[in-house]
């Protein structure tokens, strides 16, 4: 595992209420990289019987991991959450996660701090002491509500040893922080940091804005082998986000991304220890590597156990929820990402005849029992970001987390490569060191009603509620469906999902392809220019059903093709666009 910034960490689907695959959309593919994350939700508390595991079980959060919905999800109700986040063996690490969630989250003003709000536990597969990456790993933590505001704590200077140590307290020594922990009682410097909309990069040149507020943060720690791990799961309102897609330098950062025209929507996501670390003087540890499979299951509390209500279902109607995630970036397309591979810009062989950790495609030395430190910099080969070229201590350092965002990641994707600058061509942006796949999991839930088929959609929003393999959808509310905009082509994510364009793309198509090629979802004739052809192809279907005219021209989901649909093309009449 290369040292990496961990800008959204491992479990970064935990704030999203997801229930079945309802469509996926890759930007990158190959055929070996491969990033399929697989995700689930229930309405009802999924931890395990004796949660957590190690220790005395705790009554506020055993669950029972078969729970199911009930048979009608109730509406604008406290309920449990379970939501269990899967990557499956063989797939490419997570580089970001974004959640989308409907309902409605209580601001951290009306939960106090150190309230019981959540469990986690996470099946990972690790690699300790530069092994291979193959060993079962659980790792569990309760989270409890945290400070947003206030005053701020901050965690001993990288590179130092349990440097999260003088923000974490145990008392009954259980390796899991106490409730009173500081992290928990107050802000946290990096936090700050990295929610900050204007800020370059971390000590880089700051604008004017303040960081943004979370709505809600959940917090815990629990210590791994030599380190304590920190979880926060942030809730972030869009009408917060919209900063950093209004700063010229951020715009292609995700939360950017995630913030184009959405409409009113709580987003989610997980951060793993300290996202702003700047890897200059990072420390080794016996924690060496990390590696698909990996499931995480969280359950949050609708109401927790002082009494306290943390969130609510929404309104009567079909609701969808979303997971938008990346995969870490690859530069050989080997299926192995940076952050994993001994032969980042060669395809491996996938052998290793010494043992040494480093694959036979780039092994200087083949045949000769190497060292676990091929370059003597005293970080393992599993662990360093150079295995070849000695860059230990204050040049183990990855200068794309010194630029800003337009810089390292031009192309929206993660905005690190995980190659340490003595072996980077390109140490100033992530993109040409490697491609990502990006994921997009939208997830409809019937909440408060009927839903004959079982398909998530509720019977007044379905287009036939016989027949679970028509997932038709009439807007309840005329903006759900509108959320989430992330390529900027003014047509939402779940609009798309019902169209059948592509919501991750912004241009292009594949001549006499399916509508799953199509990015664009008023350019009707794909010629990437929005005219009066596109107009013309609605009138002959004018004023008829959905079906029998197609979904695809259905721009306004409605169930027909009316003025609604001409209306939703006047926006960018006469606009282009180039793939």
């Amino acid at each position: 595992m290369r040292q990496q910034i961990v800008r959204f960490g491992i479990p970064a689907i935990l704030l999203v209420a997801i229930a079945s695959l309802a469509a996926a959309f890759l930007t990158f593919s190959s055929a070996n990289a491969v990033f399929t994350p697989v995700v689930d939700i229930r309405f009802c508390n999924g931890l395990p019987t004796d949660f957590p595991s190690s220790g005395t079980a705790d009554p506020d959060l055993v669950g029972n991991p078969s729970c199911v919905d009930p048979a009608t999800i109730p509406a604008s109700a406290a309920s449990d959450l379970t939501t269990t986040f899967t990557i499956p063996v063989g797939n490419l690490t997570p580089g970001f996660s974004m959640t989308v969630q409907a309902g409605t989250v209580s601001t951290d003003a009306s939960v106090p701090n150190g309230e019981k709000v959540a469990g986690l536990t996470a099946l990972t597969t690790i690699g300790i002491f530069n092994m291979p990456c193959v060993t079962p790993f659980t790792v569990e933590a309760v989270l409890y509500d945290s400070a947003t505001t206030g005053a701020t704590v901050s965690p001993n200077p990288e590179g130092t040893p349990d440097r999260f140590a003088p923000i974490v307290t145990d008392a009954n020594g259980d390796n899991r922080a106490d409730p009173t922990s500081p992290f928990i009682q107050n802000n946290v410097s990096f936090y700050e940091t990295h929610l900050d909309p204007d800020l370059d990069y971390p000590g880089g040149p700051n604008g004017p804005n303040p960081p943004i507020t979370p709505l809600a943060r959940y917090s815990g720690a629990t210590r791994v082998l030599s380190d304590w791990f920190l979880f926060a799961l942030v809730v972030l309102p869009d009408s917060e986000l919209i900063d950093f897609n209004a700063d010229s330098d951020n715009r292609t950062n995700p939360l950017a991304r995630a913030a184009r025209n959405s409409a009113g929507q709580n987003f989610g996501l997980t951060i793993l220890g300290d996202p702003t670390a700047s890897l200059a003087t990072p420390s080794t540890s016996p924690l060496t590597d990390l590696c698909a499979p990996i499931s995480i299951t969280a359950m949050l509390k609708g109401t927790t156990p002082g009494g306290f209500t943390r969130s609510l279902t929404p309104s009567t109607g079909s609701w969808g929820y979303g997971q938008w995630a990346m995969s870490n970036r690859d530069a050989d397309a080997d299926g192995l990402d940076n952050l994993r591979d001994s032969c980042p810009f060669v395809t491996n062989l996938n052998t290793d005849a010494d043992s040494d950790a480093i694959d036979g495609a780039c092994d200087p030395t083949p045949i000769n029992t190497g060292s676990g430190d091929h370059d003597g910099d005293l970080f393992p080969n599993h662990q360093d970001n150079c295995i070849l070229v000695a860059n230990g201590g204050a040049a183990q350092v990855s200068s794309e987390n010194s630029q800003t965002y337009v810089v390292a990641a031009p192309d929206g994707g993660p905005g690190n490569d995980g190659i340490g600058d003595a072996c980077d061509a390109n140490p100033a942006n992530s993109q040409p060191q490697g491609a990502f796949v990006e994921s997009l999991l939208m997830i409809p839930k019937c909440i408060g009603d009927s839903d004959a088929d079982d398909d998530g959609y509720c019977t007044p929003q379905d287009l036939d509620d016989t027949n679970p393999a028509v997932s038709g959808y009439v807007s309840n509310t005329g903006t759900d469906q509108e959320c989430c905009n992330a390529n900027g082509d003014r047509f939402g994510w779940f609009a798309e999902i019902h169209i059948g364009t592509d919501p991750l793309r912004t241009c292009g198509f594949t001549p006499g392809g399916d509508p799953a090629s199509e990015t664009w979802p008023a350019d009707l004739v794909e010629s990437n220019s929005i005219n009066i052809s596109d107009v013309l192809t609605l009138k002959p279907l004018f004023g008829q059903a959905v079906p029998p005219a197609p979904r695809r021209s259905d721009l306004v989901p409605s169930r027909s093709i009316n003025i609604s649909d001409v209306l939703a093309i006047k926006p960018q009449f006469g606009t282009s666009c180039t793939p």
